[in-house]
């Protein structure tokens, strides 16, 4: 399904766009294509008559919590840029303006909201799929034998595009702690977006051959008022951007170090679409975007597959109950349908529910017989436990842990032909939670399964050393294809679960009286600071090389690469601009620096927030 339609006749809701429509200032911007939407914005692709390019618009709704977030976001996105460049590794922003909103009953001032809402619309750089998108496509690729799909050495990617990923994400996060003075709070694989090379030569051949933008009339009434008039909304249908992301290779990429010419490789056709509900992970070739009711994170314009949609004739049916459809049919879309993604998911709305996998991208639970890697610990032999007399079993939290048994990773058999890696960045995106250094802090931080152990016990003192634990549970992913830390859903505790899974991959050593004085410490440890179970340790290395095949060199380089990072006391993390260099990241690309003199004799910064 697409938005409701009765969020277009509500004080602060959608705005109300139709293909065709000129905005931004002096008619700058014509929409061409809806390209995804969300609880708090719709996203479109315009053509920017001014630099003759295509951008992503994303249209906020007019609400006041929602208008905050886009303020926070244009705040940070204006800071990343120095003398109108972009930040190779972080989201450029081109352009932004706003709308009137269209009130369903006249505007009166209040102390809260004196001026009359308006939709803050963000105008930036059309990006690619986020990395959980690719991950998940590369997996499936690799499980189906596709030929140019190059299987990870763990289970994720492969280790030299996850160095260059890793490489290009420090150095984002660098910029946005030393230079911009902020902390993202939410790092995780749907934040951080590809970039696609000629993506604009791409979006015209897209255009080109794309049908007519599907749409439905509907009539529909303002909710809660039973004596409104029906109103008629034109909702439009989602349309992705078909990208060849394998076909974005280079001979120099080539593993098998043969020569090799991309253009040899058959054209993509559009995928074809059937009435039938198929698989959504067929044709796994291509990625394309799809939207989805939940949130929407932006420039991402991408989703995990090409798969099938069904684009019937027949009319669709109204709010009203009855039927209505334009000449050219919409998509209804099932749950199961891929997710679209643009350039901030505006996570603040739901600050009270970080549990949440994901804002826009929900995934599936684990198949058969695969768990997360802590969960498993207990299934294996020769780990070592923790005898404190000071802690006891809690055999039900235990239990619940341990509900799935390991399964073995194996390799699909290799192709002959000369396959070559993606040559591929990234970008880092959705800054609406990011904090200053100079801002108290307050709520709560990060998505469940990148969060730090500060965030989890409820300490106020976190600082940018939350971004980097995130760091290393996002590489962690990227190289298995699984979460590091993921405390099961039906836990008694949850926090408690998470930080003992942490506990027993990291530091059995670590400094109780720290580990005591957040707010959520008493329900985690014994009053000692000890845990209230006994806890079984494994090191990373181990489980790098037993559970995912590593061998041992590798497995060693990245577990000294990851584990400062997972420092349990954030004071012992490193920086992003510490590791830059690491060992690990040997061979890859070098980054560049911005601002070009940032970092050199007589270079003087002064942060915005300082100037104010």
């Amino acid at each position: 399904m697409e938005e409701e339609p009765a969020d277009y006749c509500i004080s602060g809701g959608y705005l109300r766009v139709s293909i065709g429509d000129k905005l931004g200032p002096n008619g700058r911007y014509t929409v061409k294509r809806k390209l995804g939407w969300g609880g708090f914005s719709t996203v479109w692709l315009a053509h920017d008559a001014r630099d003759n390019k295509h951008v992503a618009i994303k249209i906020c709704r007019s609400d006041k919590e929602t208008t905050e977030a886009a303020l926070a976001e244009l705040h940070v996105l204006k800071e990343a840029m120095w003398q109108n460049q972009f930040h190779d590794h972080i989201a450029g922003l081109v352009d932004s303006f706003v709308v009137p909103a269209v009130l369903p009953e006249p505007w009166v001032p209040t102390d809260t909201e004196p001026e009359p809402p308006v939709h803050h619309c963000i105008v930036v750089e059309v990006l690619g799929p986020n990395l959980l998108t690719f991950l998940e496509a590369h997996q499936r690729n690799v499980r189906n034998n596709n030929v140019d799909a190059v299987p990870g050495q763990a289970g994720g990617l492969p280790l030299p595009l996850v160095k260059e990923f890793s490489k290009q994400l420090l150095a984002a996060t660098a910029y946005l702690h030393d230079y911009i003075r902020h902390i993202h709070t939410d790092l995780k694989l749907e934040n951080i977006v590809l970039v696609i090379p000629d993506i604009q030569n791409i979006i015209e051949r897209d255009l080109l051959g794309a049908p007519e933008p599907s749409r439905v009339l509907v009539e529909t009434s303002i909710p809660q008022k039973e004596e409104a008039q029906p109103e008629i909304v034109e909702i439009y249908q989602s349309q992705p951007l078909t990208i060849p992301i394998y076909r974005l290779s280079t001979p120099s990429n080539s593993l098998d170090g043969n020569s090799f010419n991309p253009s040899s490789l058959p054209a993509l056709s559009p995928p074809s679409r059937s009435n039938t509900n198929t698989n959504r992970h067929d044709n796994l070739d291509v990625l394309t975007t799809h939207s989805d009711s939940n949130s929407i994170t932006c420039g991402s314009l991408v989703s995990s597959s090409t798969a099938p949609s069904s684009i019937g004739g027949s009319a669709i049916a109204t709010g009203g109950g009855g039927t209505n459809a334009s000449s050219n049919p919409i998509n209804i879309a099932t749950p199961s349908s891929p997710i679209a993604t643009t350039f901030a998911s505006f996570s603040r709305r739901l600050s009270s529910s970080f549990n949440s996998i994901s804002y826009f991208f929900v995934r599936s639970p684990p198949a058969k017989g695969i768990a997360s890697p802590i969960a498993e610990m207990k299934a294996e032999g020769g780990i070592a436990t923790n005898n404190n007399s000071d802690v006891f079993e809690d055999d039900d939290e235990e239990g619940e842990e341990e509900k799935l048994a390991d399964a073995p990773i194996t390799a699909p058999a290799r192709s002959s032909r000369p396959r070559m890696l993606p040559d591929l960045n990234i970008k880092l995106v959705d800054f609406g939670n990011a904090q200053r250094f100079s801002d108290r802090y307050t709520g709560r931080i990060q998505t469940r399964q990148y969060r730090a152990p500060e965030a989890i016990l409820g300490k106020r003192d976190w600082d940018k050393k939350a971004d980097m634990w995130s760091i290393a549970c996002i590489i962690f992913e990227l190289v298995t294809g699984d979460y590091l830390f993921d405390p099961p859903d039906d836990a008694k505790n949850r926090d408690r679960a998470h930080i003992y899974q942490i506990l027993e991959l990291t530091n059995p050593f670590y400094d109780r009286r720290w580990a005591m004085s957040g707010r959520q410490s008493p329900r985690i440890f014994n009053p000692d600071g000890n845990p209230m179970r006994r806890l079984r340790y494994r090191t990373l290395q181990s489980l790098l090389e037993q559970k995912y095949g590593l061998d041992t060199a590798e497995a060693r380089g990245l577990s000294e690469f990851l584990l400062p990072m997972l420092a349990f006391e954030p004071d012992k993390r490193p920086d992003a601009s510490e590791l830059e260099n690491h060992p690990w990241l040997a061979g890859t690309k070098p980054t560049r620096r911005f601002p070009p003199s940032y970092g050199e004799p007589g270079f003087d910064f002064i942060p915005t927030e300082e100037l104010e």
